[in-house]
Order: C-alpha cells, then sequence, then structure tokens
C-alpha cells in the first residue's frame, strides 16, 4: 500500500527561523531538519502539533530521510515533515518498528533537487509500506534494537582501540 494510506503527512512551517525563537521564546521545541539534539533548534510560546506519538522525517539537505519518533507539544520547521497515523491504523503499527524497517528506504529514496538532497512529498507518496501484523513488528522490532546495540557496541570498541593506537603512536615518536 502507498503510505498515504496509513499516514497522514504534514508540512513545517518557514515562519520558525533563529530570529523568530529568539523572539518568541517559550516551553515548546522546534524541530528542525538537522539531527543533532534530535531536530531540536530552540523553544518557543506556543506548538502546533500535540500528539501522543508520530514520526518526523527531514525531508532536505544531508540527513534527508532520517526518521524520529515524536510525542507531545511541538512545532516543525519547513525542512521537516510528520508522519501522522491515520485514525484506522492506529492500533496496527508500531511507530518504532516502522522507523527501523523504513528509514533505510526513505534515506534510499532521496533525490537531488537543485543541487541539495532532498525527500519531497511528492516522491515520498510514492512509497509502498507493508504493515505486516504486530506480533511481526515486535518481533522485527526486537532484531532491529539487537542488531543496533551490537553496532555501538563495536563502534565503542573502535574507538576504545582508535584512542590506544593514538597513544602507541605518541609514546613511539617521545621514545
Amino acid at each position: 500500500m502507498k503510505i498515504t494510506e496509513c499516514f497522514d503527512i504534514k508540512s513545517g512551517k518557514g515562519e520558525y527561523t533563529e530570529e523568530y525563537i529568539e523572539k518568541r521564546n517559550g516551553l515548546y521545541p522546534v524541530i528542525s531538519g538537522q539531527t543533532v539534539e534530535n531536530g531540536v533548534i530552540g523553544y518557543i510560546d506556543k506548538y502546533d502539533y500535540d500528539i501522543n506519538e508520530c514520526l518526523t522525517y527531514t525531508k532536505d539537505g544531508e540527513k534527508s530521510g532520517t526518521i524520529f519518533l515524536r510525542s507531545g507539544k511541538f512545532n516543525l520547521t519547513s525542512h521537516v515533515n510528520a508522519l501522522i497515523v491515520k485514525e484506522k491504523y492506529k492500533d496496527k503499527i508500531i511507530l518504532e518498528w516502522f522507523k527501523y524497517k523504513y528509514e533505510p528506504l526513505f534515506v534510499k529514496t532521496v533525490i537531488g533537487r537543485f543541487g541539495v538532497p532532498s525527500l519531497p512529498q511528492n516522491v515520498l507518496k510514492l512509497i509502498d509500506v507493508d504493515i505486516p501484523d504486530k506480533k511481526i513488528q515486535l518481533e522485527e522490532l526486537k532484531a532491529y534494537k539487537s542488531i543496533q546495540h551490537k553496532i555501538i557496541s563495536v563502534k565503542s570498541k573502535i574507538c576504545e582501540i582508535e584512542s590506544i593506537l593514538t597513544d602507541l603512536r605518541h609514546t613511539v615518536v617521545t621514545i
């Protein structure tokens, strides 16, 4: 099925600039397309979304296609869109599973638009998704998390080894 069968796609607003955020400082996060700090670039005194749970994805820039799980009160800049589960599918999709399952496809679907990587809505709407039974989603999510944990562990070991090698190089140069 097409992604739009199970999700509504909501766009962010271009008005949420640094200047706007400075003037309207408050409690509610403004989410951008960046991936640092979970995409939060500031806080303002109002919110556009108050959602129990949804996904957002970076629609343009270097990290296009990156998906985040969101909840609560927040705002979106024009560099990010929200995927809000349609009522009919609320009890059929585990959003954390969807992120793990489909983020690689989102990233792969990114196109170059005016020299900038982009995942515009008209391209996203062409993506086909398969939503299996929740039991299968839970099993796959468990496997994804296990793999992710192993990747983090390996990266940590690599950093540790690189640090030891740096120390050894420094010692050899000193001797």
